[in-house]
């Protein structure tokens, strides 16, 4: 009986050697059956997820808390298995999930498993599965930056994470997947001061610099990131509903999850919608240099009565107290735009789509494009739409009013400050480039694009201004704008109209058009800690003081370079610390005297600064290049502060621009200068006649200090005091 036993046992052997052997020799596609041989099924030891590379040399901002790794214990990880050798096919996003401790990571099905036979092919995963077409391809997971909404018993499914590729066979099936993340967090702890007083409600949180990016994808089989970038403002709503999260002096927690970048010489600025005013702040580079992935960073924040304050920045290797969930259905794919994810066009950030109004509410619609000629059209500057097909129309005011525009409502869903947009606004949007398609006009490219994936902007043609006794005509769209009365349009058209163009109508408050919303336009420009008005200085002649409306503005030339001096071309300029635009004294007996410094004079009084030497030089040293400011079809010279790099046509506001308005000698006036004065006169010669002016001219590539005598004229750019 005993020798029967061990005959048995040896045949026995010798059958599994046999069918060891025979699996070996077999691929994926001839395991139909439902039996899963375990000797050369894919065998996971464990999923953990790390702590991330360290690879940061800023080693001193960062405490040390260790690389922890997190086993995962809930959920499904996505695997992909090459062709290798000796294989028929890949295997791409095969569902694994974990089942407990007693059965570990397992497929859905035995026809499922993942087999291994004796050719090495390369296996690598990521963590946690979707199972949307889109995740087909190893080389291509999409990543998204957004508000992070993981918590310790559930995974963020936007929180990829992934381990490359590792090589696997029959003789080597076992692993354990090193998971990491793909995304960095900037976490912000938020706590109202003891002296503040009042609720302190926050809307929305907007993270911002010119280098964020807020989608990409990522190559998991070896960690590199795509070449492509979609780059824009971040902005979220830190609570479940429209009203936000109330602070409290015991802080809040709030994070967002961002794709790695370096950031602008900057810093990150995270701007808070508190009570509906925006309020913000700087992370400089020296705390945040980069953004890396597997790296959470802790913005400890206080909000003050009227600023708030960032008390420090810790960067921490992320660890988290658990991660798990039940398998996640993925977000719309890269075709579907969120609402609250403006574009960024021309300097400035508009809406999604046209304002819709629905059911009594004021709201936006789903997409860029109106297809099905589902036409909305507003009076003027009323918190009401008309939506009926045949245009009758509603009564609406003839004076702008921001208390009615309509955009006004998207504040608490888009963050900020939303308006109706201005003639400058426009004139911009038009200097981008731009091409009219079938059903409207895209900016921000010279080509209609494939698809709209929310890279440019699209207005649709879905009507022309009507009223009751007309009919649409939907070969145009006509927009209202905020300013130049109350029946200025920007119109758009279709591929066989000439528009788009900025349009005055004469015809009455009867007529309905479009509402794209814009954010406001910027009145200030921010250079280390400087603000500079958006538009030179202006001596009206009815004797008040203005900026003026846009940066380009220039005075009335009389096409000569060395023109005469003649009112008229003056209004611009000024000599040394004179409030008379008309007079030409030599100022060269007196010290700077903020009594006489035209600056002020703005209203509110006392609230502007000619600025100094220092302020100019700080400013420079942010980037200093000549450059074109294009608005309205027409092309201006002069300097932009700092950017080393000319801006894209329409991006005219995104730096400090000081055209070419001008400058010379009593007798003499040259147009091709760039010439602005500071309120700081030549060292050691206070009371002699010399101060300093920023100068630039069309022979140079970048301007630069200059002294000048104090009776020449000059334009002057004024700061805040």
């Amino acid at each position: 009986m005993k020798e029967n036993k061990i005959v048995m046992k040896q045949i026995s052997s010798l059958i599994l050697l046999a069918a060891s052997a025979l699996l070996a020799s077999c691929t994926q596609d001839e395991f139909k059956d439902g039996i899963v041989p375990p000797g050369n099924s894919l065998y996971i030891s464990s999923a953990v997820v790390g702590t991330g590379s360290h690879t940061e040399t800023e080693a001193a901002t960062r405490a040390d808390v260790g690389d922890v790794p997190v086993t995962v214990t809930k959920g499904s990880l996505g695997i992909f298995r090459s062709q290798g050798t000796g294989y028929s096919s890949t295997l791409d996003n095969v569902k694994y999930t974990y089942k407990g401790a007693d059965q570990g990571w397992q497929a859905a099905t035995a026809a499922d498993t993942l087999f291994l036979n004796g050719g090495d092919a390369d296996v690598c995963a990521y963590y946690p599965y979707n199972g949307d077409a889109t995740y087909s391809d190893k080389t291509i997971i999409l990543l998204t930056s957004g508000k992070y909404t993981g918590t310790a018993d559930v995974h963020d499914p936007n929180d990829i994470c992934y381990d490359t590729d590792r090589t696997m066979n029959g003789s080597r099936r076992a692993t354990t997947f090193e998971l990491k993340h793909a995304l960095a967090m900037l976490e912000c702890k938020i706590t109202k001061d003891a002296d503040y007083k009042g609720d302190c409600r926050i809307t929305s949180v907007s993270v911002l610099n010119p280098e964020l990016i807020l989608s990409s994808d990522i190559d998991i089989t070896n960690g590199t990131y795509g070449t492509t970038p979609v780059k824009r403002t971040l902005t979220y709503n830190p609570g479940s509903d429209a009203d936000g999260i109330l602070i409290g002096n015991t802080p809040f927690t709030t994070a967002a999850l961002l794709l790695p970048f370096v950031p602008a010489a900057d810093g990150v600025t995270i701007a808070f919608s508190v009570n509906g005013v925006s309020v913000e702040a700087v992370i400089p580079n020296g705390k945040m240099p980069k953004v890396e992935a597997g790296h959470r960073y802790t913005a400890n924040i206080v909000m003050k009565a009227t600023s708030m304050q960032v008390t420090g920045v810790d960067m921490l290797a992320w660890e988290e107290t658990g991660v798990g969930g039940d398998d996640y259905t993925w977000y719309p794919s890269e075709d579907v735009i969120k609402l609250t994810d403006p574009v960024h066009i021309a300097s400035y950030d508009w809406a999604w789509s046209n304002l819709d109004y629905v059911d009594g509410a004021i709201t936006l619609r789903d997409n860029q494009t109106w297809p099905d000629n589902h036409m909305v059209h507003w009076p003027y500057c009323v918190l009401d739409a008309n939506t009926s097909s045949n245009g009758a129309a509603i009564p609406g005011s003839s004076i702008y009013n921001y208390a009615t525009d309509p955009c006004s409502v998207l504040n608490p869903t888009l963050g900020g400050t939303w308006t109706l947009p201005n003639k400058h606004q426009i004139g911009l949007l038009m200097a981008s480039d731009h091409v009219n398609s079938k059903e409207g006009c895209w900016f921000g490219t010279s080509t209609a694009p494939a698809k709209d994936d929310g890279t440019y902007l699209f207005l649709p043609a879905n009507s022309e201004l009507f009223n009751d006794f007309g009919s649409p005509d939907l070969n145009i769209g006509a927009y209202w704008l905020s300013d130049g009365g109350p029946y200025t349009l920007f119109c758009v058209g279709t591929e066989s109209s000439t528009y788009p163009e900025i349009s005055d109508r004469s015809t009455g408050v009867a007529y309905n058009g479009q509402v794209r919303c814009v954010q406001k336009a910027r009145e200030t420009i921010i250079l280390d800690g400087v603000e500079w008005a958006m538009g030179n200085l202006v001596k009206k002649t009815d004797g008040t003081y203005v900026i003026d409306e846009y940066q380009a503005a220039m005075p009335v030339l009389t096409g000569s370079s060395t023109a005469t001096w003649t009112d008229v071309n003056r209004g611009y300029h000024y000599t040394w610390n004179s409030l008379d635009r008309n007079s030409m004294a030599d100022n060269a007996a007196y010290d700077y005297d903020i009594a006489n410094d035209p600056c002020t004079k703005v209203v509110p009084a006392g609230t502007w600064r000619t600025p100094t030497k220092e302020d100019f030089e700080k400013a420079m040293a942010k980037g200093n290049v000549k450059g074109s400011y294009v608005i309205n079809g027409v092309t201006v010279e002069g300097y932009y502060l700092g950017t080393n790099t000319t801006p894209a046509k329409g991006g005219g506001d995104e730096y400090l621009f000081l055209p070419m308005a001008g400058g010379g000698d009593q007798s003499s006036y040259y147009d091709f200068y760039s010439q602005y004065w500071t309120s700081t006169e030549k060292e050691g010669s206070e009371g002699g006649s010399e101060a300093y002016a920023f100068n630039g001219s069309k022979f140079g590539t970048t301007g630069d200090m200059s002294v000048h005598s104090k009776s020449h004229p000059m334009a002057i750019r004024c700061v805040k005091k």
